[in-house]
């Protein structure tokens, strides 16, 4: 942990600053700004694109521990009981269903 936090604050600190605070608050990816800025346009490009790679593994993730984290919990006698059944493929339906509704919900109420 250590480690990976001297990275982070390594890497910010950088970018913070080598890069001017204005071209930072105007921009929505500032890795790509500093990498752009000091390696060279093409590799922005290659950053950027391995960050939405990274973002749609770490979805895959998310997705995948949102059925089973109720369904455990269910089990625990945590979450109500109709949680832990599993479909004959031994996929936690009911909790996957439970828990897309709950957090499209969430979303719709932060878009309003």
């Amino acid at each position: 942990m250590l480690i990976a936090g001297s990275i982070y604050i390594l890497v910010f600190s950088c970018i913070l600053l080598l890069v001017p605070s204005e071209e930072i608050a105007g921009s929505s990816a500032p890795f790509e700004v500093f990498i752009r800025t000091y390696i060279g346009k093409d590799m922005g490009a290659i950053i950027a694109l391995c960050a939405i790679i990274s973002g749609l593994g770490a979805l895959n993730g998310w997705i995948l521990l949102q059925g089973e984290l109720p369904n455990a919990m269910a089990k625990n006698g945590v979450f109500p009981a109709f949680l832990a059944k599993r479909s004959s493929h031994d996929t936690p339906v009911r909790a996957l269903l439970v828990s897309g509704v709950l957090l499209s919900c969430v979303l719709l109420l932060n878009f309003q």
